[in-house]
C-alpha cells in the first residue's frame, strides 16, 4: 500500500493520459462515422433521385376532340390521378370547356397513357370557338393565322405518396376541318 501512495502522482498521470488517448480515439472514430454516414445519405439521395418518376404530359386536338398523353420516364411506378381542362375564347375569356377527368391510372416505368378526354359530339369545346369560315378557307389560307383559344391542361399524378401537378397552356387555332394546338410554355412540375 506505501508503494501506491508513493507512487500515486504517477498513477495519476498515467490514467490522465490513457484518458486522453482514449478520448481522442473515440472523438476519431465518431468523426469517421459521421463522415462513412454522410457518404451513405449522399448514395441514399442519389439512388432516391434515380428512382422518382418522371412524367411527360402532352395534350393533342385532332378534329375537334382533344387526347391527353401521359408517359412515365422515371424509375418508378407512378399514379395518374386526375386531368383539368380548361378552354376559353382568346379575345373574350368565356369558358368553353372546365372539367376534371378521374383517372386512377397506374402507371409503370416506360409506360403510356392515352385518353380522349373530349369528342366535341355534344357542340361544346373547340366546337364552339370562334373560326374562319368555310367561303374564307377555301379560297384563303387552309388554317388560321391568329389563336382564337386559349386551354390549359394539369395533370395530378402521384408516387410514393408525393402528389405532382403537370401544368401545360396552348394556343387553340380553329379551322372548318378542326382544331390545332401550339404550346406556350414548358413543362413545370408543381408540388
Amino acid at each position: 500500500m506505501d508503494w501506491v501512495n508513493h507512487y500515486a502522482p504517477a498513477i495519476q498521470a498515467i490514467a490522465a493520459a490513457g484518458t486522453l488517448l482514449l478520448t481522442l480515439v473515440l472523438a476519431y472514430a465518431t468523426w469517421k462515422y459521421v463522415h462513412l454516414a454522410e457518404c451513405q445519405l449522399q448514395v441514399i439521395r442519389q439512388q432516391s433521385a434515380r428512382q422518382q418518376p418522371a412524367f411527360i404530359f402532352e395534350i393533342y386536338a385532332s378534329v375537334w376532340q382533344i387526347y391527353a398523353h401521359c408517359r412515365n420516364v422515371g424509375a418508378s411506378n407512378g399514379l395518374v390521378n386526375s386531368i383539368v381542362l380548361n378552354l376559353s375564347v382568346q379575345d373574350t375569356g368565356a369558358v368553353l370547356l372546365d372539367k376534371r377527368w378521374h383517372l386512377n391510372e397506374f402507371l409503370q416505368p416506360g409506360k403510356s397513357l392515352r385518353r380522349t378526354l373530349h369528342d366535341g359530339m355534344d357542340g361544346k369545346g373547340l366546337v364552339e370557338l370562334p373560326r374562319r369560315g368555310l367561303w374564307d378557307a377555301i379560297f384563303n389560307r387552309p388554317g388560321p393565322s391568329q389563336p382564337c383559344g386559349l386551354l390549359t391542361a394539369e395533370a395530378h399524378l402521384a408516387c410514393g405518396g408525393d402528389v405532382v401537378v403537370l401544368r401545360r397552356t396552348y394556343e387553340v387555332y380553329a379551322s372548318s376541318w378542326g382544331a390545332k394546338l401550339k404550346r406556350l410554355e414548358a413543362e413545370t412540375p408543381h408540388s
